[in-house]
Formats: C-alpha cells, sequence, structure tokens
C-alpha cells in the first residue's frame, strides 16, 4: 500500500530574506500535501548549516525518519549552492532512492563555465562568450559581438541577473565586470545576447525522456531591449518583470521549430546526465537555437511553469509528485536490470575479440561492474551502438590528484565492426568530454609490449598518441609495461 511508503521531504532552512530560498520552504508543503492526497505518508526533514560540519549528521538525520524515498529539494544555501551537490553526494552513498537529478548532474550543470564547454564538446550550441575572472585582460572580450550578457558562473535561481547584466559597450562591459567579480569571485559568464523568442522544454524521467511541453516565454509591457529574465521577475511578485512575463506552454511555436527545441534539450539532458525532472532553457536567433541553461530540478512550486507544463500533459500536482516518488523507486529494480544486461552485452563483445586473457576478464567484469553502477564515480563508459547492437566501448577515468590527468583502462570493438573507425570515435568522445571539463586534457593508456599487440600499439599512434615510457619484463619475462601519452589542448 501507498501508505507504508514514507517519503523524507527534504529542504534547507536558514535565517535568510532571499525570496527564492524561502520559496523552497512552500514548495515542500505543498509537495507534502501532494503526496499525502495520493495516499503515501510524507514527513518533513530541515537541512541547516550546522548539519555539514558534523561528519555523519545529515545521514542519520535522514535514517531516522526510516524513508522508503527521499523527496530532494535541497538546493544550498543563500551563499552556498554548491551544498546541493555535496548534499546528493551524500544521499548517494546511502542507497536510499531519492528524487531528482545526481550529484554529477548538479555539479555540471551549477558551473556554468563547465556546462557550456560540455555542451559545446558534445556538439550541442551554445551562445559565444567565455568565463572571466578576477584580474581578466582588457582583451578578454574583443572577439565577441555586442550586446553582451554577464551572469555568474557559479549561481542558480537567477541570482545576480537585473536590467544591467546586458551591456552595450567596452566602457559599461568594464565596469559591471569590476563590479560583478566583487560579489562573485569564482567567475562571471560573459556571451552574445541572443536576441530572439526564448523557449523552454520540460521533462521527466530517463533519456529519452517524457516531454511535459515546450513553452514560449512571453514578454509584455516590459521596457524596450529588457526581455529577459532576470532575478525580480522569478522572486519578486511586486515588480514590473514579474508581473509582465508569463511562460505559455506550447503557444504559437512553429512545429519545425518545436521538433528542433524537443532534440536538442532531449540531447542536452542526455550529455549532462539528467534524469527525473529538469528543464531545458533556449533563445532563437536567425533561425538558429542557443541553449541558455539547463535545469536540473527545477522549481516545482504549484504556480511554476514546469507546473504548468505537467498540467500540460494531463498530470494533477498530487499526479506529478506521485509519479517522481515512484520513478525514483522504480529506478533501482530498472538500473539493475539494465546494468546486467549491458555488463553481459559489454563482456560478450569482449570475448569475441580475443584479444584479453582470461585473468583480464575477470577483471574486467568487475570494473564494468563498477561504472555501469555507479556512474558517478572513479570509472566512465562510452559505449558505441550500432544496426541496434552494442558495436564498441571505452572505460576511461579522471586519474586522481591531477589537475588534468585521464586514464583510458579498457577498449574494445566488436570484429565485425573494426577498421570502420568505431575505435576512433570513442577516444575522440573522451578527448571532448575530458577537454571540456578541464581546458585541455592528458590522456594516459597502458599496454603490453608483446608483439600479438602490434595491432593495439598502432592504433594509438594513430589516435594521436606517443610512447613515452617502458618497463622491460614488467609483465612477465619478454612482456613489456608500454606507456602512451596524448596531450590535447582546448581551443580559446
Amino acid at each position: 500500500m501507498l501508505r507504508d511508503i514514507n517519503v523524507a521531504v527534504v529542504a534547507g532552512r536558514e535565517e535568510t530574506d532571499r525570496e527564492d530560498v524561502l520559496d523552497v520552504l512552500r514548495c515542500r508543503q505543498s509537495v507534502i500535501d501532494g503526496l499525502t492526497s495520493s495516499g503515501f505518508s510524507a514527513c518533513p526533514v530541515d537541512i541547516t548549516r550546522e548539519d555539514f560540519l558534523v561528519k555523519g549528521r545529515i545521514t542519520r538525520k535522514i535514517r531516522e525518519k526510516k524513508p522508503s524515498c527521499v523527496f530532494n529539494l535541497f538546493e544550498g544555501f543563500a551563499d552556498a549552492s554548491y551544498l546541493e551537490i555535496k548534499f546528493a553526494g551524500i544521499l548517494e552513498s546511502t542507497g536510499i532512492p531519492f528524487t531528482g537529478n545526481p550529484s554529477r548532474t548538479l555539479a555540471l550543470c551549477l558551473d556554468k563555465d563547465l556546462a557550456r564547454r560540455t555542451l559545446a564538446a558534445r556538439g550541442l550550441p551554445v551562445a559565444p562568450g567565455r568565463c572571466v575572472f578576477p584580474g581578466y585582460p582588457q582583451n578578454i572580450c574583443d572577439d565577441l559581438r555586442f550586446p553582451l550578457f554577464v551572469k555568474p558562473r557559479m549561481e542558480d535561481s537567477s541570482v545576480g541577473i537585473d536590467e544591467r547584466s546586458m551591456v552595450r559597450s567596452k566602457d559599461g562591459l568594464y565596469r559591471l565586470l569590476d563590479e560583478r567579480l566583487a560579489l562573485f569571485p569564482d567567475g562571471l559568464i560573459v556571451e552574445e545576447y541572443i536576441d530572439g523568442r526564448e523557449f523552454n522544454a520540460g521533462f521527466m524521467g530517463s533519456y529519452p525522456y517524457d516531454l511535459m511541453a515546450v513553452s514560449s516565454i512571453r514578454f509584455e509591457h516590459i521596457r524596450e531591449n529588457r526581455a529577459f529574465l532576470g532575478y525580480d521577475s522569478k522572486w519578486d511578485p511586486e515588480s514590473d518583470e514579474y508581473r509582465n512575463s508569463e511562460s505559455v506552454p506550447e503557444e504559437g511555436i512553429d512545429p519545425r521549430m518545436r521538433r528542433e527545441i524537443c532534440r536538442i534539450s532531449r540531447e542536452a539532458g542526455r550529455v549532462m546526465g539528467c534524469r527525473g525532472y529538469f528543464r531545458v532553457d533556449l533563445r532563437e536567433r536567425g533561425g538558429k537555437l542557443f541553449i541558455l541553461e539547463v535545469n536540473p530540478n527545477p522549481d516545482i512550486n504549484t504556480d511554476s511553469g514546469f507546473v504548468r507544463q505537467s498540467a500540460r500533459r494531463g498530470f494533477t500536482y498530487p499526479g506529478m509528485v506521485a509519479r517522481l516518488v515512484k520513478a525514483s523507486m522504480n529506478r533501482r529494480v530498472y538500473d539493475e536490470e539494465r546494468v546486467c544486461q549491458r555488463a553481459r552485452s559489454a563482456m560478450d563483445l569482449a570475448k569475441r575479440t580475443n584479444a584479453f586473457s582470461g585473468p583480464e576478464l575477470i577483471v574486467l567484469e568487475e570494473v564494468l561492474g563498477d561504472c555501469l553502477s555507479n556512474p558517478d564515480l572513479d570509472y566512465r563508459i562510452e559505449e558505441i551502438h550500432k544496426e541496434g547492437a552494442l558495436a564498441g566501448f571505452l572505460i576511461w577515468g579522471r586519474t586522481p590528484m591531477t589537475q588534468k590527468g585521464y586514464d583510458i583502462y579498457w577498449i574494445a570493438v566488436d570484429p565485425a565492426f573494426q577498421g570502420k573507425g568505431f575505435g576512433k570515435d570513442l577516444m575522440e568522445r573522451v578527448e571532448d568530454t575530458a577537454s571540456a571539463e578541464s581546458g585541455g586534457c592528458i590522456l594516459r593508456l597502458e599496454t603490453s609490449g608483446r608483439s600479438e599487440y602490434d595491432h593495439q600499439r598502432r592504433f594509438y599512434h594513430g589516435c594521436g598518441f606517443s610512447e613515452v615510457g617502458r618497463i622491460k619484463d614488467f609483465y612477465r619475462d619478454g612482456d613489456d609495461l608500454v606507456t602512451y601519452v596524448k596531450y590535447v589542448t582546448r581551443e580559446p
């Protein structure tokens, strides 16, 4: 029975007058009311700053409620948005199902510079721009076209965005940069202002995601050249921007444009690792769409745009929050079955290559279990499919205690598809992602020096790797360990 499912609805509590922080508590009560009306048991849990100072306190506080699921509304604190990432990581360590997005996705999306680079590395459109830090050179934005838009790198909820965020001259830009960098020393995003129509698309579930609706932003009676949403437009009911802007689902959107919005948004969600629920904000210029932001765990207050979108899809508020809980609880069973299927496919492929020894296959099976079950940990996997079947995979990860170091652990391509560029494609995906994360990267791999591995070593050379070291007889007599490295620079 649903009544036996106890949901802990978690939010941050602090002394503040910031409306976006306080609004979470109103949202929590709406979620509790919605869940109880759907038949669940639901209870509130407050997270305070002090909870983060005592090891294990947050885990104990949650476990005391004996929850079947955690409804995660925690978004950090007024001056510590980054703690939402740490909190999601704590939830992941408990093994208790929780709603919304994983810690890695929250980290990617909160850091707007990293988000831009990650999306661009996968070929998704973002506005021309860059991240600016204190001590910036005076020519930092000379190649960008005015007007420019300035927003904080490490904030959400439109914090730091107001009517002065759009600038039209160098003098105005430098004055604003100096002022805002004093407030936001973690950096500012400066990008070309996209002056066309603004859209957003809301989704639930896992990739390829369940579309709620596509909305357009309607700006009415807002001052000329001020058609964008700042902090006041979202959180101050007394402001002109709040009263005169509205997200309207499906209004007057060309069908072709709608399809493109959905395509780009779904791919952006996949690249950022979204699940549960999320929204993608976009703008159009000259018929081309640009991603403004991927927003994981968007506002789900009863009057929010996401709730209007889900209502368009036929969900009542209680039905929407109930679906989020059920999806998080079902995800564990679904993920376990899916992990087993993916691991079996990868192991079968590895055996078909005849490139791995028995002991190597045993280790590979362990590594596959780790990287497929815990994609937010040390190992990551890239897969390529052809005709509905797994054609190749590559396992890689960041090298501990390095700034730009990454290791390539395993790569395998089905013999039926070798020689078709699939291996290089997998390598390029790793290069793009690692380079976007770290502003360039150093890739390292190790292999055997035996003659049977000549083909693999030629492949590494063909991918731009260079041999940088050899330890004779490392594996056994006559079997050297050979180290290859590739330096990848990121274009500015």
